[in-house]
């Protein structure tokens, strides 16, 4: 079974890089956490384009913004 791993700020930088070595490299099962749905959607598509057919990782995104109570809840 893959791990399962949530990044927020995974959009961008340091954090997208992150989920994309996770899927690619690890295997990992990743929740992409992004604030903005259309950025998030554009990270996830840019990560799904580069797994290869026989790599057990994916990548899903989770819309939250970890400075609304809301929003994680």
């Amino acid at each position: 079974m893959s791990k399962r791993i949530l990044v927020t700020g995974g959009n961008a930088g340091i954090g997208l890089a992150l989920c994309t070595q996770l899927v690619l490299e690890h295997g990992c099962e990743v929740f992409l956490g992004s604030r903005n749905a259309e950025r998030g959607e554009a990270a996830v598509s840019s990560i799904r384009d580069k797994i290869p057919a026989n790599c057990a990782g994916s990548v899903e995104l989770v819309n939250i913004d970890v400075a609304s109570d809301e929003s994680v809840a």
